[in-house]
Order: C-alpha cells, then sequence, then structure tokens
C-alpha cells in the first residue's frame, strides 16, 4: 500500500473515530448533567484541568519526538522515556498528599477536590506505558488500530461514568471511570503492539535522552499553556459573575469546539507523521500545506453552517431553552473558527512534523498573559460574553506561525479560505432571505441538510476545477 493511501485510509477511519467520539461524548455530557449537582461538576473540573495537563506528558507527551525520529526507535528508547514519566508522577503524587495531609489536619479548608485528583492520578502509569504501544503505531501509520483504542476508551469511560453515578458514586464514579478506562486501553494497547518496559542502563546516552525530553517538552508546551488558559473560566469568569456563567462559558466552548474538533485531530493526527516523512521535499509541503488548508476550510464551513443558521434551535432541541443565553458566545466562538481553524489545524501538524515545535512553544507563552489581559478587559465591559469576544484575539497566533512558515515554505495565506467563504456567506442569506424564518425553525433539521447542499451546489459552481480535481485524487487513491 502507497504511504499516500495509508494516509487517506487513516484520514477516513480517523474521521469516523472522531465523529464516534464525539457522539459518545456528547451522550454522557448530557447524561452526567443530568444526574450529578452543579457542585459535583466543580470538582470535576478541577481534576479534569489537572489531571489533562498531567496526561499531556505521559499518554505520549514527552515520546513525541520518537514518532519523529528519522531512524528505528527501540524499547531501550520507550524505556528511557517512560522511566522519566514516571519519575514526575511519583514527585507530582508526593507533593499532592503532603498538602493535602497539611490542610487536611491544620485547616478548614475543602481538599476534597486534592483526594479526588490523588486516586484520579493513579491511572497515569497505565498511561505511560500505554503511550509507547501508541508511538510505536503511529510510527507504523496503524490509524485503524489507534482509533479502536481510542473508541474504546470513551465507551468505557461512558459505560462505567454512567453506571456508578446512577449508583450514586458521585464524583467518585467519575474518579473511578477514569482510571478503568485508561486500565483497560493499555491493556489493548499492549496487544497491539507489545513492549516491555525495564529500567535502563548506565550506559544508555543520556545526551540523547536529554534532547528527546528536551524536544517533548516543546511539543506539549503549548498545550500545557493552553490547559492553563483554559483555567481562566472556572478561576476568573467563576469568581466575578458566579459558576452560572462559567458553566455558560464552559458550554458555550464545548459547543462550538464539536464540530472543529472533528476536523483538527484528525488533521494534527495525520499530518504529523506524514510531514515527518517527507520533510525534505519542499515542493510536495506546499502542495501538501495548500490542499490540507482547502479541504479544511471547505469541511468546517460545511459543519458550522447549520448552527449559523439555527443555532437556537438546535440549543432548545438538544440541551434545553435553559441554554439559549450561551447561542451568543457559541457564534464567537464559531465564527473565528471557521476563519481560521483550518490554517491552525495544518500550521501545528507541520511544525510538530517538521520537527520545529519551539515555534509554537514560544507564542503559547505570549498567548497565555494576552489572554488574560484580553479576557479581563473585554469582560469588564460585556460580562461573561467578554470571554468569548477576548479569546478571539488569540488568532494572532495564525499570523505569527504564517510568518515563520512562510521562511521555509512558499505559501499563499488568503487563497485556501476566500472560496469556501463566499459559499458559506452565499447559501446563509438565500437561507434567511428566501425562505420563512419561522417556517425554518420548525423544520430546522430538514432546512440543515438543504443548506449544506446548497452549499457545495454553490461552492462546485464557483471553483469546479480545483473541487473536482480533489474528488479525481480521492477517488484514485481509493483504487
Amino acid at each position: 500500500m502507497s504511504l499516500l493511501k495509508k494516509i487517506i485510509g487513516g484520514g477516513i477511519v480517523y474521521f469516523i473515530r472522531q465523529i464516534l467520539i464525539t457522539i459518545i461524548g456528547i451522550i454522557v455530557t448530557l447524561t452526567l448533567t443530568r444526574l450529578l449537582q452543579p457542585a459535583d461538576f466543580g470538582y470535576i473540573s478541577f481534576v479534569t484541568i489537572v489531571l489533562g495537563a498531567i496526561t499531556l506528558l505521559s499518554d505520549g507527551g514527552l515520546g513525541l519526538p520518537l514518532v519523529q525520529k528519522k531512524g528505528d526507535v527501540t524499547a531501550e528508547e520507550l524505556s528511557q522515556i517512560a522511566y522519566i514519566q514516571l519519575g514526575f508522577w511519583l514527585v507530582f503524587e508526593f507533593i499532592c498528599l503532603i498538602i493535602y495531609y497539611f490542610y487536611n489536619n491544620f485547616s478548614n479548608i475543602d481538599v476534597k477536590g486534592l483526594l479526588y485528583l490523588i486516586v484520579a492520578t493513579t491511572s497515569i502509569p497505565f498511561a505511560i506505558l500505554k503511550s509507547g504501544s501508541i508511538i510505536m503505531l503511529e510510527r507504523k501509520l496503524a490509524f485503524n488500530k489507534i482509533a479502536i483504542i481510542e473508541v474504546c476508551e470513551q465507551l468505557i469511560y461512558t459505560l462505567f461514568a454512567i453506571i456508578l453515578t446512577l449508583l450514586n458514586f458521585g464524583v467518585w464514579g467519575i474518579v473511578i471511570a477514569t482510571i478503568l478506562k485508561v486500565f483497560f486501553t493499555y491493556l489493548l494497547a499492549r496487544y497491539f503492539y507489545r513492549w516491555n518496559f525495564r529500567i535502563p542502563n548506565k550506559n544508555s546516552s543520556k545526551i540523547e535522552l536529554l534532547n528527546i525530553l528536551k524536544t517533548g517538552i516543546s511539543y506539549q508546551f503549548p498545550s500545557i499553556l493552553e490547559t492553563a488558559r483554559n483555567a481562566i473560566n472556572p478561576l476568573f469568569i467563576g469568581t466575578i459573575y458566579g459558576m452560572k456563567y462559567a458553566g455558560f462559558t464552559d458550554r458555550a466552548i464545548l459547543v462550538a469546539s464539536l464540530p472543529v474538533s472533528l476536523l483538527g485531530s484528525v488533521w494534527q493526527k495525520i499530518l504529523f507523521p506524514l510531514v515527518a516523512r517527507i520533510q525534505t521535499e519542499k515542493k510536495t509541503l506546499e502542495n501538501l500545506f495548500s490542499k490540507s488548508v482547502y479541504i479544511h476550510s471547505i469541511l468546517d464551513k460545511a459543519l458550522y453552517l447549520p448552527l449559523f443558521l439555527f443555532g437556537s434551535s438546535y440549543i432548545t432541541f438538544f440541551i434545553g431553552e435553559k441554554w439559549l443565553p450561551i447561542l451568543p458566545v457559541v457564534l464567537i466562538f464559531s465564527f473565528g473558527n471557521i476563519l481560521f481553524s483550518a490554517y491552525s489545524s495544518t500550521s501545528i501538524a507541520f511544525f510538530r512534523g517538521l520537527g520545529n515545535p519551539k515555534i509554537l512553544a514560544y507564542w503559547s507563552m505570549i498567548q497565555l498573559p494576552l489572554a488574560i489581559i484580553s479576557i479581563f478587559c473585554f469582560s469588564q465591559f460585556y460580562g461573561f460574553i467578554g470571554y468569548a469576544l477576548g479569546s478571539q484575539m488569540l488568532w494572532a497566533g495564525v499570523f505569527y506561525n504564517y510568518s515563520k512558515l512562510k521562511k521555509h515554505l512558499d505559501l499563499l495565506f488568503l487563497k485556501s479560505i476566500i472560496i469556501p467563504l463566499v459559499a458559506f456567506l452565499a447559501t446563509y442569506i438565500a437561507i434567511k432571505l428566501i425562505f420563512n424564518y419561522d417556517y425554518t425553525q420548525k423544520h430546522f433539521i430538514i432546512f440543515s441538510i438543504l443548506s449544506e447542499i446548497i452549499y457545495f451546489f454553490i461552492l462546485t459552481i464557483i471553483d469546479f476545477k480545483r473541487v473536482s480535481g480533489l474528488f479525481y485524487i480521492f477517488k484514485n487513491n481509493r483504487k
């Protein structure tokens, strides 16, 4: 099988995987929201944010440079990375235990959240050992097996979280479900690719290990800072305006991110190893970047179109009328996504594949203080909606990344998004002007399907040559 066929096949598998995970995630989110109390979600949010940051450095985190490595990867190298990760975990667990003991015995501060976190992080060793198998599967471009592992992870979590919550385990049900999903997917990953962990010997190359760790931290540093930025909502909005509005913002981010998460995760997962394989072929990379942005731009606008046309109907139907106040925030986040997410997803994958994640790390260092300042300023005038407005300033990173990438590749910035954007706007205007508003709101599912048909029809008419070219490439590589 050719490399391109593997990439196309892997893209399809991963897109299906992301749809399944998104659907399962929506089901568990809605179910747990009905079963648990608001205070419970406060603890869950705290655990999720901190555990997410730690997991970035365990579940494939520091070992990501091994995916990009040109030569063979040995079990010794995987063990070296895992050994360091386990050391980080033990130090973190020890510090948390000391803090918990001190505050639990000598203060009146509520430390239940810390206890939940301490127990939840016992899943980290399994995530560390699982990461070795995932790294090797990524190197082999075995996207179907990785997709199976990740879908099973979501299914296991959903099953145990709902059952334990129904049995009145409360937050402990979520903690236990988190541990079980990691343990069982560790076993599954080990089944797909078995490797044996062993204590690294003294003759291991410390210089090479330090370089791998340094690069690995650079790869994950932007995600760690992004996790810190996500904490602004519960810490800032929740404190100033109340947890109700922090909940509004949290759900708005979730709704607005659903369409782009389908694409972004696929793009980065597929493009990263591909770019790593062809990183010396400049013309091929330029062509790949252009096509990637164009296809992403077509799809993200198709996914967001129904939300812009019938957002209030979707919110009322799926999560309830009480959530209608989040619609302006959802649309603000969505507007930034349809303009810039195609560039963001593609450039992130390119920098990582080209072995230059430091550029992303540098911008992330600017991004966190910029987010704090812009969100604070906008929130003073626009309340919790200011969180969404202030967050849009962060899309400046797209221009920063483009300027850096432009030094290595000959790229055109706007060409790949203008035509899909024109088709999006033309479809939006047509639906709003031609069809009756009340009628479309009552039959929003039917009109959503109609809007997609009109969108792709308009896109094909105004850019027939390029659209048909993409279809021809896809058809040939399916044979």
